[in-house]
């Protein structure tokens, strides 16, 4: 378990962020505090028990994160805390998870606000096929059960741990919002280490495989390479991703089935109508100083100031006012260009307390700005059993 209380300021990027979707990113409920800095309060825990050794049951109030990269596609845990019931069933080579979760859908901050329940029904199987390679198979329903024809709650036919959901969401002839794909891991030549998500937000064959420009060709994929002790220097590590979502992917008829917790991205921190590269190098030259150092380029196609259609970047709107429903390129809308290096230093002075030093250079540009935007972050601090702040976002 972890309680955190902050005031903490922001750099302008991340203060616009908060102002254009209403939360911060990671919390729930949060207050001003002076001129420019917020004031939050923030807990997570759960409780883990297994009653053979094959089954481990968790639940509680957290994060998750599937995947090996540096981002993930499927869940990652960029969003705050949320309800979750995860069982985990190892049998000879097969991993198999179920997820089932509770999220908010955020309307306003406030005491007496309004904001809905909205669920989760995720479930993950996964083979070592040999000792080195991996695949796994996902499948995820997002859905509330705010309709009028509808059971508020959670629906109970989900909790079925061994159909699919898709198959059960027919059954109930809802409107939920399906997700599926799949993600691999290939370790090979001892230190090298090939990754990779595929995402299916709608699946139209003649769409996916013709790779056309319909919107409704929803999906999103990564591949990453890591290299482990580079050029025979011990603890020498680096990583290549890309990333590339389609537009409208992790959207749905209405706002309250996005992949959305709280107003905060389930997937990738920045939403979807982009295409994004980084690397990564990691040192650790004595047993307590870490250095890590961060490289990413992303391109994205963002919605238009105060406009009222939707090109497919922003993971709090519904696509309900698509502006061609036949025709949806990638990085359409207002292209917005984000360039970030990163190097971060960490010595452990005692048993978890670190002393860390960090440097961040961004560069935004948009194709509405006359000149770029170019900020510089120097951070320093000392933690007791927690994590660094990541302003990157």
């Amino acid at each position: 378990t972890y309680v955190l209380e902050n005031q903490q300021c922001y750099p302008n990027y991340l203060r616009e962020k908060h102002q254009q979707t209403g939360v911060i990113n990671g919390a729930t409920l949060h207050k001003g505090f002076g001129e420019e800095a917020e004031d939050y309060f923030n807990v997570a825990g759960y409780v883990t028990v297994s009653p053979i050794e094959q089954i481990m049951v968790q639940f509680g109030q957290d994060r998750n994160f599937i995947g090996n990269g540096y981002r993930s596609l499927i869940l990652s845990d960029n969003a705050a805390p949320n309800l979750f019931l995860k069982l985990n069933t190892k049998v000879w080579k097969l991993n198999y998870m179920n997820l089932f979760s509770e999220h908010s859908d955020f309307i306003k901050q406030g005491e007496g606000a309004n904001n809905p329940k909205k669920y989760s029904a995720f479930h993950h199987l996964s083979l070592n096929i040999t000792d080195n390679l991996n695949i796994g198979l996902f499948e995820n329903i997002v859905f509330d059960r705010q309709d009028s024809t509808e059971q508020p709650g959670f629906e109970l036919a989900y909790l079925n741990p061994l159909i699919f959901y898709r198959a059960v969401e027919h059954g109930l002839n809802s409107r939920d919002n399906a997700i599926l794909g799949m993600d691999l891991k290939w370790n090979f030549l001892k230190r090298f280490s090939f990754y990779g998500q595929l995402v299916l937000d709608e699946f139209n064959k003649d769409e996916l495989v013709g790779r056309t420009k319909n919107w409704a060709n929803k999906w999103a994929s990564q591949a990453g390479l890591k290299y482990i002790n580079v050029a025979n220097v011990n603890n020498l590590d680096a990583q290549l991703e890309v990333n590339q979502i389609r537009p409208y992917v992790f959207q749905h008829r209405t706002k309250s089935q996005n992949w959305i917790h709280y107003n905060q991205s389930l997937a990738h921190p920045l939403g979807s109508n982009l295409r994004e590269i980084i690397g990564r190098v990691r040192y650790q030259p004595i047993d307590r100083l870490s250095l890590d150092g961060i490289f990413s380029l992303s391109k994205q196609g963002i919605d238009s100031l105060n406009g009222s259609l939707t090109f497919g970047g922003d993971y709090t709107s519904a696509y309900s006012n698509i502006p061609d429903h036949s025709y949806a390129p990638m990085f359409q809308g207002v292209e917005n260009t984000i360039q970030t290096v990163s190097l971060n230093l960490s010595y452990m002075a005692w048993h978890n307390l670190f002393f860390d030093l960090g440097f961040i250079l961004r560069n935004e540009n948009n194709a509405t700005w006359q000149t770029s935007r170019t900020n510089v972050i120097l951070t320093f601090g000392m933690r007791l059993n927690a994590n660094a702040f990541n302003y990157r976002q």
